[in-house]
């Protein structure tokens, strides 16, 4: 008999949408940060509707 490991992947999108997406962040930073399986998450803001030469900042959640 073989030992047998398993991986659980899961991935989980989340949107907010409001009138600043840098603003918005910095509200719910600290929250995300004290979240355990939040630790390690890509965060996108969009300044914009979703097309090409929109603004976007990349950040990892610590």
């Amino acid at each position: 008999m073989t030992d047998m490991k398993l991986r659980w992947i899961i991935a989980m999108e989340f949107y907010m949408y409001g009138s600043n997406a840098e603003t918005l962040f910095k509200t719910v930073q600290p929250i995300l940060e004290k979240v355990v399986f939040m630790k390690g998450a890509n965060v996108k803001m969009r300044f914009g509707p979703p097309e090409d030469a929109v603004k976007e900042i990349e950040v990892k959640i610590r």
